[in-house]
């Protein structure tokens, strides 16, 4: 397959299609190219011209679902001003986890089944380095609205600022913000508000 053809319209179609049908519970394994054409609005030998199996495009499929998560949450968080509105924001990412990690198990369930599935998906990851980049995305975006606001001084050590905010970053998108929310071992307000103090106190003693 030509890569150049992966965000063409109709490869698009073809990813949201095979996203549809998961959502409506349709065994992954099962599903059968003309199927999953049918569901996109092409035809079965268009698919062909995009794809060369099914395997790959369950594969890409998963690779989108799970990147189009990531940026939506990123958007939002974009939009938001202040370092606390930004911090407040990432909840969507918490929020959408479960979705990440339902396409990653079906990932990791499908490798063992198909040789192949693995290699998309390796290859993927390591073409589009999909976490280091929206790691790298939050992390600067935090510390641009941390200096704006003064909280980070000229002086700063840059791998201490970021050891800050990956910290921070893995605990509300991690597996210990949702047993805390689950359990309600202390309200997300006040997460939130303890993580931000957290920050300013961090940062404000920042090794120079």
């Amino acid at each position: 397959m030509n890569c150049n053809k992966d965000n063409y319209p109709k490869a698009i179609a073809v990813y949201e299609a095979v996203l549809r049908l998961m959502k409506n519970k349709r065994d992954i394994t099962a599903m059968t190219v003309s199927a999953i054409a049918r569901e996109a609005g092409i035809g079965k030998g268009t698919t062909y011209g995009y794809f060369s199996s099914k395997e790959e495009i369950i594969a890409k499929s998963l690779i989108y679902g799970y990147r189009k998560l990531i940026d939506t949450a990123l958007e939002q968080m974009n939009r938001c001003e202040t370092l606390k509105e930004k911090l407040y924001s990432l909840r969507n990412l918490a929020d959408c986890s479960e979705d990440i990690n339902f396409c990653m198990e079906i990932v990791e369930e499908l490798s063992k089944k198909w040789d192949k599935m693995q290699d998309y998906i390796v290859s993927a990851f390591e073409d589009d380095k999909i976490h280091i980049l929206y790691v790298e995305r939050l992390v600067n975006d935090l510390t641009d609205a941390a200096r704006k606001e003064a909280l980070i001084g000229d002086d700063a050590d840059e791998d201490y600022v970021k050891c800050v905010f990956l910290t921070v970053v893995q605990n509300i998108v991690g597996s210990i913000h949702r047993v805390m929310a689950e359990e309600k071992i202390i309200s997300e307000e006040k997460w939130m508000d303890y993580l931000y103090q957290m920050i300013v106190t961090l940062l404000v003693y920042s090794p120079g």
